[in-house]
């Protein structure tokens, strides 16, 4: 009997595995997320409503640009942006500073792609969002949380009717937030105490054409 002898993982070899895993975790776990989500929009909106966007929050920044470092290494993901806003929050008045990276989604194994593209938003929240400080809680360090499924408004107009749309099906506003670019809000239905949030957003500071 021969005895083949395998050579053991160097640590940077060990990290490469385990952050992989990582990442293809949060994004399974945000393409089932974005699947109940899109068929809850469509429920209320009608079968053009997307969820274009959605969610994980970690920790600290640390943790943040690990996880950003080791999902570009995947076939099709692609980094295409980083911003930093300042956000007021209500009904609990609040501020705080929050930092985003912008990923394109590759749509993990066992799922087919849709005729609808959605981006993965990276974020970190410092201390002072109400609702972030209280996800941060339920979550060790090193672990990721899935937070919102995000869908765009194009105007004021369309906001009040979506936020009014969500408060009808028995949505209940969590947070509510004015940023440097626009508003938006967080939404839950009735006792939810697990799953995403919903979040309606209305970009008032670019053109239409921006992609926020």
């Amino acid at each position: 009997m021969s005895i083949r002898v395998v050579e053991p993982l160097s640590r940077c070899g060990e990290a490469a595995v385990y952050y992989e895993e990582w990442v293809k975790h949060g994004m399974r776990a945000m393409a089932e997320a974005q699947e109940k989500a899109q068929e809850q929009l469509r429920g209320m909106f009608g079968s053009g409503a997307v969820i274009d966007e959605m969610a994980i929050m970690f920790q600290n920044p640390y943790e943040l640009r690990s996880w950003v470092d080791a999902a570009v290494r995947l076939p099709g993901v692609v980094l295409f942006n980083t911003a930093h806003d300042s956000v007021s929050t209500q009904p609990i008045p609040s501020r705080y500073n929050v930092h985003y990276w912008f990923l394109s989604s590759p749509w993990p194994e066992g799922y087919e792609p849709g005729e609808d593209l959605w981006r993965v938003e990276a974020m970190y929240a410092h201390k002072g969002s109400p609702m972030h400080d209280a996800l941060r809680d339920q979550f060790s360090p090193g672990e990721s949380l899935t937070v919102h499924a995000s869908f765009k408004c194009a105007d004021e107009e369309a906001y009040g009717v979506a936020t009014n749309t969500l408060q009808r099906n028995g949505y209940e506003a969590v947070q509510r937030c004015e940023s440097t670019y626009g508003r938006f809000s967080y939404w839950r239905q009735g006792e939810q105490e697990t799953g995403v949030f919903l979040k309606p957003r209305v970009n008032l500071r670019d053109t239409e054409d921006n992609d926020a």
